[in-house]
Parts: C-alpha cells; structure tokens; sequence
C-alpha cells in the first residue's frame, strides 16, 4: 500500500534520516553522465602536467588546428569507407565505432553510438577552440578535454542560480514536486500486515476468495495485536524486530514503515491532489495516538495493525516564495544540465561542417551482422 513511485509523495524525515529531495538527488559531479550522453564510457583524468609513469607528452598530429588529436582527416563529398562521420574535416572511423560499441547496452543502436561519437568531436573541438586543450593528457586525450568543458561550463558556472525561472514553474506544475512545498499532515507509521491480496483494491475487494481469507485471518490479527500491546514497542525499529521474531506463529506476517498525507479535519473525498491511502486505513489510523498501537484495520488488502509513530504538520507553501524556488531549482539542477548539454551539442552540429555518413554504417562495416562463415569442403573423418 505504501507509495513506492520514485516520486514518493509522503513527507521527508528530516530528524532521523539523510537529507533527500525527491526532485532528484544533488550530484556531487555532474560529469559522469553528462559523459555518458556523449560518447564512451573512458574517461581519462583532467591534468595539466605531467606525472611520472602515468601520463606522456601528446604533441598535435597536425591534421587539423581545430582538433590536434585527430588521427585521419576527411571530406565531406567523398567519404572513405571505413568514415563514418565528418566533423570539420575531423573523421569518425570504423575503428572510433568498434572502441566505444561495447560499452554500451545492446538496445542502444549503431547509429545512436555513432551521433554519441559526433557529439563527443563537436564538444572536444569546441573546448580546444575555447583554449582547453593542453599537450599532458592521458589517453583518451579527446575525452579528457570535454571533461574540462564540461566541467568548467556545466557544472562551475552553472549552479541552482542559473536555472531559468521558467524551469521552476514547469517543475511546480508537477504534483509530486508541489506536493513536497504544499500538503496536508504527514502520518508516519510502522504497519505489521497480514495479507490475502496483492494489487488494485478495488479487484481485491469484489475477490471472493480474497475476502473470505481476510475473514478467516480475523482472529489471528487480533491475536497479533495482543501480543503487541501487552508489552508495546517503544520505536519503529523495535515493533517490526518483534514481528520478525513472531513469524513462526505468524507465518503470513510482514511489517513496513508507511507514510502519506492526510488532512483529518476534511472528507475523505476533499483531500488534495496527492496519492491517499485507502479510507478504511486513514480513518482508522486517525483515531490512533502517536506513539501507540491501534485496533487492527481491515482494507480490501488484508489486517493491518499500526502503530502511529507521529504526525508532521501541514505546509503551505507558494511558489512565490524565492526559498521554494531556491530548493526547486536545486533540486532540478542534474537534469536542467544534462539537457543543456544535449541541446549545446545541437548548437554545435548546425554550427560546424558536420555529415553523418548512414550509408557506411548500413552496408555492415560495424557491428551488427553476423559473419559470413565458409562451409567445409569435406567432412572430418
């Protein structure tokens, strides 16, 4: 029953538990996968100068100013066949392909890995062009000078301050975003479940055989919750440990911490737009005392035997508020990057000389095509 969608709408613990927000967490380093947007899973360290035994000098190939690691210079109008990319006179090869295609998952197609590729070469050309590039660069020197871009742009200069405001709106207009600033009462509690049906309750409640279980199991959630009370939990952690222990004479029984919203001095049927419990459960847990354990509640589910463990009040914050903001463009910081890096990588591909050659990649020189393997011509003996 409890909430389990990665926008969890129950409110967060901020006494007991780790700082979270159900935005999205903040990244400690947005690099890794603005890298993984862009091409290839080796990323070589950011250095300046040299360390010995683990970095050498990489001097320019001299086949192209705006790209001095490039290895093999093309055309647009005449490709070789083993190109499968032009990118300022820069190629993508066969063998850039066969580097990169195993690091990513099978459902990722040959030319998604090869516009990666592509959008790997118009950012390391725009950082080289911006005056990052620097001769002491392990191997994949290319890698490693987006890495500084990225750095530099995407993550040192773009902080929460940088998100337009109007990111923050569409972000508010989310119900599981505004529900975290806006919301009825929070109800923690530590529920011990004995359960005869699993899923949607309205299927739950019409299941005969559901129901006449749920009958069945009556006296045992009664015995449960004597057993409970007779020498009450004084914490969370402590009744579902005792629930645990009891499971020889309680086969069936599980515990869980459940929390949602719930305004008690309200309808049922006049709630806010948040996920609710059932209203067997709500109403029942409503007429427990925090830190008590309450008569068992039937639900089309099964018995539950709660224990309130407290009750947070309610919020009613406003958009308008520059600390709701503040929080909400913190919290959609990662993903406000990653897309501006997709969408700066496009910028670039219309202002650069870019082709993609899909003739090349469609005539099997990578991946993808089974070999050819030539019958025998006799049988071993």
């Amino acid at each position: 029953m409890a909430n389990k969608s990665p926008y969890r709408t129950a409110p967060i613990d901020r006494s007991t538990r780790a700082p979270t927000h159900p935005i999205g967490r903040a990244v400690v380093l947005v690099l890794g996968a603005c890298l993984a947007l862009i091409g290839g899973c080796e990323v070589a360290p950011d250095t300046t100068g040299p360390v010995a035994g683990r970095h050498w000098q990489l001097p320019s190939t001299g086949i192209s100013p705006a790209a001095p690691w490039a290895r093999k210079s093309c055309k647009i109008g005449v490709p070789a066949p083993d190109q499968l990319a032009c990118v300022a006179g820069v190629a993508v090869t066969r063998a850039d392909f066969d580097r990169v295609r195993s690091a990513y998952p099978a459902h990722i197609s040959n030319r998604d890995v090869v516009h990666a590729l592509v959008r790997a070469e118009v950012l390391a050309q725009k950082a080289q062009k911006d005056g990052l590039w620097a001769r002491w660069l392990i191997r994949p020197y290319k890698r490693a000078l987006v890495r500084r871009l990225l750095r530099i742009e995407f993550e040192e200069k773009y902080t929460a301050k940088q998100v337009k405001a109007a990111d923050i709106d569409r972000a508010w207009r989310r119900s599981p975003i505004r529900v975290r600033y806006s919301h009825a009462k929070g109800w923690w509690v530590t529920d011990a479940q004995l359960l005869c049906c699993q899923g949607d309750w309205r299927r739950c409640k019409i299941d005969p055989t559901a129901q006449a279980c749920i009958t069945k199991l009556q006296p045992m959630a009664y015995e449960l919750y004597g057993k409970l009370t007779a020498n009450p939990p004084k914490t969370p952690e402590h009744m579902c440990g005792r629930v645990r222990n009891m499971t020889g004479e309680f086969p069936s029984v599980t515990c869980n911490d459940i929390s949602y919203f719930y305004d008690d001095s309200k309808p049922y049927d006049q709630q806010g737009d948040y996920d609710l419990m059932l209203e067997s459960y709500v109403l029942g847990v409503a007429k427990i005392k925090p830190g008590t354990i309450g008569e068992p509640i039937r639900t089309p589910h099964g018995w539950h035997i709660v224990r309130l463990d407290r009750i947070e009040p309610a919020l009613d914050g406003k958009l308008t508020d520059p600390k709701v903001r503040a929080d909400i463009a913190q919290g959609i910081l990662t993903g406000v990057r990653i897309r501006d890096v997709q969408i700066r990588a496009i910028d670039l591909l219309r202002a650069n000389n870019v082709a993609i050659f899909y003739d090349n990649l469609s005539k099997r020189l990578i991946g993808g095509g089974k070999k050819k393997v030539d019958k025998p011509t006799s049988s071993p003996k």
